[in-house]
């Protein structure tokens, strides 16, 4: 098996060679005792791994096999004292009720990183059996046809009905059949089972056609706005807009592998940047415009945060994986987003876009990237209306094509096109059907052709593929989408990978995170009809005759032959070899070849029989295919569904544990409360107390008083002292 077509086995397969490799036999998944111990069955072997490989790390692998292949683990506890049984139980307990497929992912990845060439080394054993067996059944081979050979004389003789004129006439085969199933096992395989397997986006079979696209790895954040670009087979996306909240991040689709990653960036010291304004790391930003220039991405412009007064150019090392924020010169544009940027040759050509204060531009700026100084460009002709959110290509490097956009109202449907030479604007009037308008929409260019893919207007998104034919300014749609599919977006991304497109993110109502492709063509559609079929492909290993050079020569020379006169060609040439080899044996000699009409319109008749059989092959391997297809189409949908209910999930227990966050706050405050309503009883009840206490004191004043009033004059003359008086 070649390490390609490992690298991409689907599960379980995939675990499976994992598991062959890292030693895990498969009796182990049968095994019944009630013991850890007899149901690990056979332990990490450490003739393939690492022979350092620690106990933490083989405990792990057993377990997620366990988990894999048995479920969650439901045997007794092992005694204490059993330390080995003991491990492992725990180890595999400790999973849980962790799902099957997800133990066999953790343990395909926990094995990739022991050895990330455990594939090839997989293969490399798997060849040694292949070889094996493929010796030992040459070996049969040999034996069976010597013994055939033995036994030739004795066999009977094999007779075929023909229809003669009407009637069923027996006619003498001349050819055994264990003789042709001895030449058909010879016969190699056919040439397309020997091209490399296509792996990743290649892999793709369904044409002319958006489907999603399974990929694995933590998917980037929701968003739109953002901007892609593909460099040396990986899928870079940058930036973007997710609820409102700008981002600065670089996430990585590996197209081979098909799975993401986060890009940890750095910034380091670079003749390119600028020292007074050299940043920590790229900002926040949305609506920016993405340009590959050599190993570098090009960031222009966009809304960002903090923002800035002009266009500023970031530039990232695909290598280097670092930031530098480039230096330019002349009178830079004013800040923007949404606007349009085009390469051509060593010049960066901006239009339109909309400023930080929300007014729409229709300015053209060009930015020279070997002297990295800014121009402003005043075009004559018939200038697009100031807009943003539209798209832009080059074409042949003689002209710029602009279409659709929009303005705070309104949505475009218009085409126009700059004339490099002449630096003249121009309305271009198009053929085919009239695209409906639209803003926030994407598009890629391949060969010719101008992809428009996605957008809205003022009613909805837009769930239809145009293309234009940029030769001859025609219109046409390409293909029609489901209104919720994530195709059907604004601001999503789309770009060209070899023979396919490649579309991420957008917003249709919600954020989107998936991607999805469409691929062209067939690769396998530009290869004409001259594939040898297996019987050509035996009978030209078997015979080197006149007839067979002819046809060699006769290919050479670049005629197209029909399958169908290979196909009874071969067969003729087939009845050939069968007769020399027949011509060799006893039997054959006493026996005779005769050859007459009736042995080839038999032949002929077999020759169109085998091609039915092969016709209804193909169809059934079409229909096989195609419900292949269907069902990976289905799969995606459940994953990303899947997906989308984890995340839920995982926003749903945020939400718990801060609801309990503030009802453990809310007790601690309640229980505050009942203390300071104990104390406060306390002080009502003093209060009562004194309250009481007033009209006793009032009384014992009065009686003072009265008793003052009597004492009066005489009290004076007698030397009493006077009564204390009480206020």
């Amino acid at each position: 098996m070649d390490t390609a077509v490992m690298a991409q086995l689907p599960y379980p397969d995939r675990f499976y060679a994992a598991a062959s490799f890292a030693g895990f036999s498969s009796s182990s998944t049968s095994s019944s005792s009630s013991s850890p111990a007899s149901a690990s069955g056979r332990s990490v072997s450490t003739k393939l791994l690492p022979e350092n490989l620690p106990n933490e790390t083989q405990l792990l692998l057993f377990a997620l096999y366990k988990q894999a292949t048995l479920g969650p683990c439901t045997l007794k506890k092992p005694w204490g004292w059993q330390v080995v049984e003991h491990a492992k139980w725990t180890s595999w307990n400790h999973l849980g009720n962790m799902n099957s497929l997800e133990a066999m992912r953790l343990f395909v990845r926990s094995v990739e990183e022991i050895d990330p060439n455990w594939c090839a080394k997989e293969q490399s054993q798997s060849v040694q059996v292949l070889e094996d067996t493929a010796a030992v059944e040459s070996a049969s081979k040999e034996l069976t046809k010597l013994l055939l050979e033995k036994d030739m004389p004795s066999l009977p003789k094999v007779m075929n009905p023909i229809v003669t004129n009407g009637k069923h006439d027996q006619v003498e085969d001349l050819s055994f059949s264990e003789k042709v199933d001895f030449n058909q096992s010879e016969t190699p395989r056919m040439p397309e089972m020997e091209r490399p397997v296509a792996e990743g986006i290649d892999a793709i079979t369904t044409y002319l056609e958006w489907v999603p696209v399974i990929v694995t790895g933590r998917k980037p954040l929701a968003r739109y706005q953002h901007a892609a670009a593909v460099v040396e087979g990986k899928l870079y996306v940058i930036g973007g807009n997710h609820n409102g909240r700008y981002l600065n991040d670089v996430q990585v689709l590996d197209l081979k592998k098909l799975s993401w990653s986060k890009v940890d960036t750095k910034v380091p010291e670079s003749p390119l940047s600028s020292h007074r304004d050299l940043q920590p790391w790229f900002p926040q930003c949305a609506g920016h415009r993405l340009i590959r220039w050599g190993e570098l991405l090009l960031v222009v412009g966009g809304h960002a945060k903090p923002g800035a007064d002009t266009v500023t150019v970031h530039a990232f090392d695909t290598h280097s994986l670092s930031w530098t924020k480039l230096e330019v010169y002349g009178q830079a544009p004013v800040s923007r987003g949404g606007h349009s940027v085009t390469l051509i040759g060593s010049q960066l050509y901006m239009f339109g876009g909309e400023d930080p204060k929300r007014r729409l531009l229709n300015d053209l700026n060009i930015l020279d990237l070997e002297t990295m100084t800014w121009e402003a460009v005043t075009a004559s002709g018939a200038c697009p209306s100031p807009r943003a959110d539209h798209v832009a290509t080059a074409y042949r490097d003689k002209c710029i094509f602009v279409f659709g956009g929009g303005s705070h109202s309104d949505c475009y449907n218009d085409l126009h096109a700059l004339d490099l030479e002449t630096m003249e604007w121009a309305s271009v009037p198009t053929k085919g059907i009239s695209p409906r308008p639209r803003a926030g929409h994407a598009g890629a260019t391949h060969g010719d052709n101008w992809f428009i893919v996605g957008g809205g207007d003022n009613t909805g998104a837009i769930s239809e593929t145009l293309v234009l034919d940029m030769i001859t300014q025609s219109w046409s749609i390409q293909g029609v989408i489901q209104g919720n599919s994530a195709v059907a977006s604004e601001g999503l991304s789309v770009e060209v990978s070899g023979n396919a497109l490649l579309a991420f993110g957008g917003y249709n109502g919600y954020f989107n995170h998936e991607v999805h492709a469409y691929v062209l063509e067939s690769p396998q559609s530009q290869e004409t009809g001259n594939r040898m079929l297996p019987a050509d492909a035996g009978v030209e290993i078997k015979q080197n005759t006149t007839s067979l050079g002819d046809r060699d020569s006769s290919s050479d020379s670049g005629e197209i032959v029909e399958p169908s006169a290979l196909d009874e060609e071969s067969d003729a040439t087939t009845m050939e070899a069968n007769s020399v080899v027949e011509e060799d044996s006893p039997a054959t000699s006493r026996r005779g070849t005769p050859r007459n009409d009736e042995f080839e319109q038999h032949f002929q008749m077999t020759s169109g029989s085998r091609n039915d059989g092969l016709e209804q092959l193909r169809m059934a391997a079409r229909a096989a295919q195609a419900e292949v297809e269907k069902l990976k189409v289905e799969n995606a949908a459940a994953l990303s569904s899947l997906a989308d209910v984890e995340q839920e999930l995982l926003s749903v227990r945020s939400q718990l544990q801060g609801e309990q966050s503030r009802s453990f706050r809310l007790e601690v405050e309640i229980a505050e409360l009942k203390q300071k309503l104990s104390s406060m009883d306390a002080l009502q009840k003093e209060l009562d107390l004194l309250q009481r206490q007033i009209p006793t004191s009032h009384k014992v004043a009065s009686e003072a008083a009265q008793k003052e009033s009597k004492s009066g004059v005489w009290g004076w003359l007698a030397g009493a002292p006077p009564a204390p008086r009480y206020d």
